[in-house]
């Protein structure tokens, strides 16, 4: 059996503001890493085999909030789609640009100049899942396409166009979302998504202090 529990970041500030981020190296807002620190009510880093983040700055940060002193390793197959020429705009500033019309037609085949494609993305993340062995249980952040690309793939929901956005899987998760895969045999059962209770409790005092 494999245990595979995805944890998406923290809000960043393009995040707050609408923008596409891809492989842009956004560092966490405030809010963001508190919102990492809150990971620490239900992350505990000796419950894990293994520790894997994306090497992005805001996935990274993360996981060094939610489970402080524990070994963490960077994996840039984790990193989020690369959208090219349209990072950093807002969907309504891309939708102006010559690049989104055929990205929009087919995201799952079409590279936006610069950029992946939803296939270039799923195969990454089977090229790094391929890596785990069975019988352990896997703490991996990253990000919202990767999760979505991932677990959709993983279920077996055929892909499609889905909003926000038009991706092509339809499984969405907020910032700090908890996803809970685990491989029984050959059959991979989705246990959780998208779970945030963690966002409802508030920091601990002392704990906020440390990181003023």
């Amino acid at each position: 059996m494999i245990k595979l529990t995805l944890v998406r970041h923290g809000i960043t500030i393009l995040n707050s503001t609408g923008r596409w981020q891809g492989h842009l190296d956004e560092p966490l807002s405030e809010e963001g890493m508190q919102q990492a620190i809150k990971l620490r009510r239900v992350l505990r880093a000796e419950d894990y085999d293994q520790i894997v983040s994306s090497d992005l700055k805001r996935a990274y940060h993360t996981a060094t909030l939610a489970v402080p002193d524990a070994t963490i390793m960077a994996d840039p197959r984790l990193r989020e789609l690369n959208f090219g020429v349209m990072e950093g705009r807002t969907l309504e500033e891309n939708q102006q640009h010559p690049s989104y019309l055929p990205w929009k037609t087919d995201p799952f085949t079409h590279r936006p100049e610069g950029g992946e494609s939803f296939q270039d993305l799923l195969d990454r993340a089977l090229d790094w899942l391929s890596t785990l062995q069975e019988d352990t249980s896997v703490l991996a952040f990253s990000h919202n396409g990767f999760i979505r690309a991932l677990a959709s793939h993983l279920i077996g929901i055929p892909r499609q166009a889905h909003e926000p956005m038009l991706l092509p899987f339809p499984l969405n998760t907020w910032n700090t979302g908890v996803t809970l895969l685990q491989k029984r045999q050959k059959l991979w059962v989705l246990e959780k998504l998208n779970d945030t209770g963690h966002l409802l409790e508030p920091i601990p005092l002392d704990t906020a202090l440390q990181h003023a």
